[in-house]
């Protein structure tokens, strides 16, 4: 099953808002068409269902997007053999600039 096929699941449908998984949706196209290398997430929805979490680990590299229940998201990068290297963020452009770089060929 991928990922988009995942996103399409009635059950997470039934714990998520529509506009949580229709970001979730457009994020998952912005994100392979920008580099359609970049591995399918780890994800699931947060325990009180009010957003959906994906988690990209690789190597040193921890990367998080959060998708909120009104269809924002916000996402969290660290480095984790670099203490100072955290950053975070709401914009695409640099959340596709930093999985890039992690998910370089």
């Amino acid at each position: 099953m991928t990922f988009q096929d995942w996103l399409n699941l009635e059950s997470l449908k039934a714990v998520l808002p529509a506009e949580c998984i229709q970001a979730s949706e457009d994020l998952w196209d912005a994100i392979q068409a920008s580099n359609p290398n970049i591995l399918e997430p780890q994800a699931g929805p947060t325990a009180e269902g009010d957003m959906l979490e994906m988690v990209w680990d690789r190597e040193e590299h921890h990367f998080d997007v959060d998708i909120l229940a009104d269809g924002t998201f916000e996402w969290f990068y660290c480095n984790r053999h670099s203490a100072d290297s955290a950053i975070c963020g709401q914009d695409l452009e640099t959340l596709l600039q930093r999985l890039n770089e992690i998910f370089r060929v």
